[in-house]
């Protein structure tokens, strides 16, 4: 083959990469920033990340973006979704049952979740401790939204105390699997293998509300909201009288310090029971985060949407607010360059 002709095939090559490239880009892509279709892992509408997706879905559409939000990237995984980049996973039945929609097809891009599941993720701690640190991933807004643990029986049980109940055969304990409760299942002798190795039974305050078939809650999501989670108490207060019980000021603290919770009331009449202040301990706080690589320009703009549609936040389903003085803040999790900007610029961080 002569070189001349060798050349010409070589020409031909380039023009055929170069027309191939040209075809490719030629086709946006379905989802991502740069298409202005970025993915955020939240949960289901009627839970508490589906909703605040919605809000920043809503706060980022004048600036062009059509935020496709993953209803089903939830639960302890929502934030490894983010950190991984992973794909949204495919509905189960019970997403079904739900009414989330189908996810995106796209990598997602960032997320909401509750601020101790990042702060925990990016330590490699808790329930992410197999995971190791995630140091790849910044804040770019908090959102306050306040939780009570709460700890209550039926009023007509005889129960007064806590320590009536660590060796009761036969009790039916509805609570969740949270880091927030279990120091109080472990005090008490609550725990499900406790519980059901005295013949009693353990579930999710979700799956029984609607039959009432408990002796005790115990709940880290005791909050005036009427998502999924904390509509529970809405529910059981209104159908039996129920008595609150206090926890030990030592557990208390324990757990305050150990999770970076913060010793508050509960005031007198926040639900049906509450008759007088209650010592517990309370957290607040939703992360609306992403990874290291998230364009700069756009984690300016949600920090900068966010903050300028604040008035998105009081039509939900959930006691949502903005505070400039922690929306920066999520514990040791850096801020994203973008977001540090936006804050320095209007002065909420100095």
């Amino acid at each position: 083959m002569g070189v001349s002709r060798i050349w010409r095939l070589r020409l031909l090559a380039c023009a055929l990469a170069v027309a191939s490239g040209q075809g490719a880009r030629a086709e946006p892509p379905d989802t991502g920033v740069a298409a202005h279709r970025p993915v955020i892992a939240a949960a289901c509408p009627t839970c508490v990340w589906g909703p605040l997706a919605e809000i920043v879905a809503a706060a980022l559409k004048p600036a062009g973006y059509q935020v496709q939000i993953c209803y089903n990237c939830n639960l302890d995984d929502s934030p490894r979704y983010v950190a991984y980049a992973r794909m949204p996973p495919p509905l189960t039945a019970h997403n079904i049952e739900l009414g989330d929609p189908p996810p995106p097809h796209g990598p997602v891009d960032f997320g909401i979740t509750e601020v101790h599941f990042l702060e925990w993720l990016y330590q490699g701690t808790h329930q992410y401790a197999k995971d190791g640190p995630q140091h790849q991933l910044r804040l770019l807004a908090r959102i306050e939204d306040p939780n009570y643990l709460l700890v209550a029986v039926k009023a007509d049980s005889g129960i007064t105390g806590l320590e009536q109940l660590a060796g009761r055969r036969c009790l039916k304990v509805m609570s969740e699997a949270d880091p927030w409760v279990h120091p109080v299942l472990e005090r008490y002798h609550l725990t499900r293998p406790e519980v059901e190795a005295r013949g009693g039974a353990f579930a999710n305050p979700m799956a029984q509300v609607k039959a009432g078939d408990f002796d005790v809650i115990v709940s880290g999501l005791g909050s005036l909201a009427n998502n999924r989670e904390s509509d529970v108490w809405y529910e059981m207060t209104t159908r039996f009288r129920l008595r609150f019980l206090p926890v030990a000021p030592d557990l208390l603290a324990r757990i305050a310090r150990e999770l970076d919770g913060d010793l508050v009331n509960v005031p007198v009449g926040y639900l049906r029971g509450v008759d007088r202040p209650i010592a517990t301990v309370g957290r607040s706080g939703h992360a609306i985060f992403a990874r290291a690589d998230l364009p700069e320009p756009f984690a300016y703009l949600v920090a900068r949407q966010i903050d300028e549609r604040q008035d998105l936040l009081k039509w939900s389903i959930r006691p949502f607010s903005y505070n400039p003085h922690t929306v920066w803040k999520a514990g040791p999790v850096p801020l994203h360059p973008g977001a540090a900007r936006y804050y320095r610029e209007v002065g909420y961080l100095r």
